[in-house]
């Protein structure tokens, strides 16, 4: 897994302008993790009213081929509601509700055949990791000329409401409770606020909802 994570930061950096890693690595010190917020370096970077948009060429794969196509991943903070899980239109009508966000949406455009894909997920993850440890909401949809489907995460206390909508008649509407884990959707957010606090190991992980939609695998 830690090979894993350390090929995940070497790809997010590949082709982007993007700065210096803003927290040093000082898990093997001993000494305790100092949060991205905390960090001046973070700070001018991450809020300086601008966005870090990196672009990729994608080879996907889907019915057994490998289709190319076009990815683009765009990361931004934005004040965020704690309660609703949505983007605040006024973040100084209620200090409490607010909570700073990294946002990344990440698109995944290629064609299969004859016919086109188009993909996008959004993942909303606090940035003070110490006060928000776990992702707040996942989103993803997936638009085919088949038909569309629409998935999404909310973290709830100790675990996520997930809610998937298709058009399969195998997965349909659906409504359930997942177990508090790691989310495949939210490594590249975390490695951008605070790498060296990703976990070691054998870990517990809700797979990738791209990955999860194209297998049709319910979660």
């Amino acid at each position: 897994m830690k090979y894993f994570f350390l090929l995940l930061f070497i790809i997010s950096l590949g082709g982007c302008q993007y700065a210096e890693s803003p927290i040093s690595n000082n898990s093997s010190q001993g000494r305790p993790l100092q949060t991205a917020i905390e960090n001046n370096t973070f700070k001018d970077y991450w809020y300086a009213g601008k966005a870090e948009i990196t672009s990729y060429e994608l080879e996907q794969s889907r019915y057994g081929e490998i289709h190319r196509g076009k990815g683009v991943f765009i990361f931004v903070t934005e004040p965020f509601s704690k309660t609703k899980q949505v983007k605040l239109d006024d973040p100084n009508a209620d200090p409490k509700d607010k909570v700073s966000v990294l946002k990344m949406n990440a698109t995944r455009k290629f064609n299969t055949g004859i016919y086109p894909y188009s993909t996008m997920q959004s993942v909303f993850t606090p940035v003070k990791f110490k006060d928000h440890p776990s992702t707040l909401k996942v989103a993803t949809a997936s638009q085919e000329w088949c038909g569309h489907t629409f998935e999404q995460l909310n973290f709830k206390k100790n675990h996520y409401e997930h809610q998937l909508f298709s058009y399969f008649e195998s997965e349909g509407d659906t409504h359930k409770k997942l177990e508090k884990a790691w989310l495949e959707d939210e490594l590249f957010n975390r490695i951008r606020i605070q790498p060296d606090a990703l976990p070691n190991g054998n870990i517990k992980i809700i797979p990738n909802t791209i990955f999860s939609r194209f297998k049709h695998v319910c979660h």
